[in-house]
């Protein structure tokens, strides 16, 4: 009898290991199907350097919602300071982290150390509504989304063709290209700024 009780005592005390175990599963699954269907899109893609700069934005996606299931909380929420222009650095630097969140760091997660890219600018975050017009409240929907500060508008409409038009197999409208989806930009410049939708915050 007290064998068994201690057992189920065991088991209730795992449930939350057991549910990140299982979030961290689900995540390597998904990374593996990603890689599968990238490597069969990746050969419609009209040159290296944009394959390049389109995993370098999964990368960075994939290690923001790496980093908030680890913090079980939105990323604004464990940042020491936010400004939006080097809150990326919390995810190879444990001092951007507030001190409460520390312990659930488990970095750094990704590979490169630095903000400034090798080709287009910088890296740096954004925190709007899926629309990227309205700001954040309480109320409505958040999403982090990474933003790239100088992106050519041929690099630029080479990762809209692999993210939202589907590796071109449904064009967006000539209008709304740039406000809508994944992918966004802040205008019709060349450069632009590319903004990329990633995490969301939890309700």
């Amino acid at each position: 009898m007290c064998i068994k009780k201690t057992y189920a005592s065991l088991l209730h005390n795992q449930k939350g290991a057991m549910f990140g175990l299982d979030a961290r599963m689900a995540m390597v699954v998904f990374a593996a199907l990603s890689v599968v269907v990238g490597f069969l899109g990746y050969g419609r893609i009209s040159t290296a350097k944009d394959a390049r700069l389109i995993s370098e934005l999964q990368a960075m996606d994939e290690a923001i919602r790496n980093y908030q299931t680890d913090m079980g909380t939105f990323f604004l929420f464990t940042l020491r300071n936010s400004d939006g222009i080097d809150d990326l650095e919390a995810l190879w630097n444990k001092k951007r982290v507030r001190r409460g969140f520390q312990k659930h760091w488990n970095g750094p997660y990704i590979h490169e150390h630095t903000l400034n890219h090798k080709h287009f600018g910088r890296w740096a975050v954004y925190y709007s509504q899926a629309n990227r017009e309205d700001l954040c409240t309480s109320r409505t929907e958040c999403f982090l989304w990474i933003r790239l500060t100088d992106v050519p508008t041929d690099k630029w409409e080479a990762v809209n063709q692999v993210v939202d038009e589907a590796y071109g197999d449904h064009p967006e409208e000539l209008g709304t290209k740039i406000t809508h989806g994944i992918v966004q930009a802040d205008s019709d410049l060349d450069p632009r700024q590319l903004f990329y939708r990633s995490a969301e915050r939890p309700r």
